[in-house]
């Protein structure tokens, strides 16, 4: 296998804990000859302290696959937008349910003080911009890649979802239990990884991908190889390849001993 593709939310992060472990196994990897790179659902700019803390170079996949994105080179490789009358008409369903959203746009995170604190209690601090609410929909000509709805309760994202499926060109998944992630049709990690891999001259059965959540499956289907961790969503699992331990048995770790450098 030549590339190693992770998930950062549960996988290779929680709660904004990194193990020792999860950072050896990485460099172990590149010292071993293979490449490594993330997919996450986060917007660029709450990525790149986890993408400098793991040494990465390759192009890292954002937004769940809205966004390739090259930190070497600060330039978007790939992105997929949202039409500006859907953004408008999702903004419109959240102040219907009075949910907190995020807005990621090609630029920066636009939201409210409520919406960052939210975000930022569950990964840590990043770059964003907060504004009234009022003001949201002077960003959208930024170009929307994605929407981030958070909330605690279950049925109010589960009312979303069916309202959301009116749209043919809108794609939802929930990357974390209470985070309702809404995207363009085509902007999956699936997608995204294809994409990938395609501009890095490798064949996809040469990649191992690694996640926990929902958005983790197309990425995990179009893998030569899906893991799912331990603790992650059942659906998941049944897609995986192999099913590793949880995030805090260091499940990262010993998939990858277990199918790579244990062999060497």
């Amino acid at each position: 296998m030549k590339m190693i593709i992770a998930d950062l939310d549960g996988t290779l992060v929680s709660k904004k804990e990194v193990t020792n472990e999860t950072k050896e196994t990485i460099h172990a990897l590149k010292q071993s000859g293979h490449l490594f790179t993330i997919a996450t659902g986060r917007h660029m700019d709450a990525t790149k302290d986890m993408v400098d803390l793991f040494d990465v170079h390759l192009p890292v996949i954002c937004g769940n696959g809205s966004i390739i994105y090259d930190f070497d080179a600060q330039k978007i490789i790939h992105k997929q937008t949202i039409l500006d009358k859907t953004v408008l008409d999702i903004m419109s369903l959240c102040d219907l349910y009075k949910v907190d959203f995020l807005m990621y746009t090609t630029k920066d995170i636009v939201t409210t003080h409520e919406g960052y604190h939210k975000l930022s209690s569950k990964i840590g601090d990043f770059k964003v911009k907060v504004v009234n609410r009022k003001m949201l929909g002077d960003f959208i000509h930024l170009g929307v890649i994605k929407i981030l709805v958070i909330d605690e309760r279950d049925d109010v994202i589960e009312d979303m979802k069916k309202r959301l499926d009116i749209y043919k060109d809108l794609h939802y998944v929930q990357s974390q239990p209470t985070f309702l992630d809404i995207g363009h049709v085509l902007s999956t990690k699936g997608r995204a990884l294809s994409l990938l891999a395609k501009h890095l001259d490798i064949s996809l059965k040469d990649v191992i991908a690694i996640g926990d959540q929902e958005n983790d499956i197309s990425m995990i289907e179009a893998a030569g190889i899906g893991i799912a961790m331990g603790d992650g969503q059942e659906m998941l699992k049944k897609k995986a390849d192999y099913i590793t331990s949880s995030f805090h048995e260091n499940g990262f770790t010993k998939a990858i001993n277990d199918l790579l450098l244990a062999k060497k």
